[in-house]
């Protein structure tokens, strides 16, 4: 019998917190604030979060690795977030089998706030759900239903699934977001007060009675769950990665040993730069995509500079050969984490946002980068708890 604590995270810093204990698809205690901690961890900790403050959404990324596609999305959704991708906290999920991954992207700072409310709570396994996935697994094409005053939208098969909005803006919101999807079926649970909305074509819905929504999310399938991206580091994507990694970690110790014994050293050396050059490659292919999600993917580099020379009239940019060595610098110095990435086409510069672990991660880049044939300028490192936040643009000599 599965233990969860479901913790309702505020739409703001210092709003309302309400939580629940749901246990064998039954509510046994609620109250508002933050729970009183147990002795004994719970076995989910489920963080419901306002789909008003969420950008969800599940699209394909051009990236072998959980890496590339967490350095990939801000790219890809930028044009569709309400703040500056510098004041934005992104998550990305695994990929599913047709390859198309959820990605949650909200405000830096309230991401923060709910880590930690998130953090002092014990639990092994950690889930973030938007409030609107209460209906994910639901059959029909749209369903609407009430939660404290507001109503969630969530369209299940649908690639951007959840919206809460006030009941007054139904009218004005439903056209805009059916624009492009409308629904076959629809359900609508028997606390929303349901009118046709004129102009609207939509099926007769179905009624069903409102549910308890932390018991509702609670009893989501794992493997819906488990597909779901996380804020926090013990969330149960960064602890199955761990998992997952592990074993291969001392398997290519063992043939590494074994190369070396066997006196393969040589032919070991010549699958090692394929393997790298494979890999900066499909680092680039991900860029491309990121950036031109339109287009069908043939040969990036010549596709890339024929764009270039389309917009400024010759050939001349530097782009890819800086975005493949910033690539292959997130490679040769694990201890960095590739944020964001900024191209200057006035200057020909490559401006870089990273995560490092250290203050001398930079001196550490800059070594790597000569060996690359490029040059690095330090924009300066800032300190924000424990996390250290570093500048840097790439140029050619």
């Amino acid at each position: 019998m599965s233990r969860d604590l479901v913790l309702f995270a505020p739409v703001q810093d210092g709003g309302p917190i309400r939580w629940a204990r749901v246990e064998a698809g039954r509510r046994k205690r609620s109250g508002e604030g933050l729970p009183p901690v147990p002795e004994e961890a719970f076995d989910r900790l489920i963080v419901v979060l306002p789909s008003s403050e969420l950008f969800v959404s599940r699209i394909h990324l051009a990236a072998r690795t959980d890496r590339e596609a967490r350095q990939a999305a801000p790219f890809v959704i930028e044009d569709e977030l309400a703040a500056p991708v510098e004041a934005t906290a992104f998550a990305v999920g695994p990929a599913a089998e047709d390859g198309k991954r959820w990605i949650y992207a909200a405000r830096m700072a309230l991401v923060d706030h709910w880590r930690r409310l998130a953090e002092p709570l014990p639990a092994r396994r950690v889930y973030f759900v938007p409030d609107a996935f209460a209906a994910l697994e639901a059959a029909e094409d749209l369903v609407i239903f009430g939660e404290d005053g507001d109503l969630l939208l969530c369209r299940p098969r649908h690639d951007r699934p959840a919206v809460r909005l006030d009941a007054d803006m139904l009218a004005e919101t439903l056209p805009v977001l059916l624009t492009t999807s409308k629904p076959d079926t629809l359900a609508v649970s028997e606390n929303v007060e349901w009118t046709e909305i004129a102009g609207v074509p939509l099926p007769r819905p179905r009624r069903f009675a409102a549910f308890d929504l932390a018991v509702q999310i609670a009893g989501l399938a794992p493997e819906t769950l488990a597909k779901l991206p996380g804020f926090m580091e013990k969330s149960a994507s960064a602890a199955r990665w761990v998992a997952f990694i592990t074993p291969f970690r001392r398997a290519g110790i063992l043939a590494l040993a074994a190369a070396v014994v066997a006196g393969l050293m040589m032919a070991g050396e010549g699958i090692y730069y394929r393997q790298q050059r494979s890999a900066i490659d499909d680092a680039g292919t991900a860029l491309f995509a990121s950036a031109f999600p339109e287009t069908r993917i043939v040969n990036p580099e010549v596709q890339l500079r024929q764009r270039l020379a389309a917009q400024e009239g010759t050939g001349g940019s530097d782009f890819l050969v800086l975005a493949r060595a910033v690539a292959e610098l997130g490679r040769q110095v694990e201890t960095v984490q590739i944020d964001t990435l900024r191209f200057d086409r006035s200057l020909n510069v490559l401006n870089v946002s990273a995560t490092y672990s250290d203050f001398a991660d930079f001196e550490a880049l800059n070594a790597a980068a000569a060996s690359l044939g490029v040059t690095l300028e330090d924009g300066g490192v800032r300190q924000n708890g424990d996390v250290l936040n570093g500048d840097f643009a790439v140029r050619l000599p």
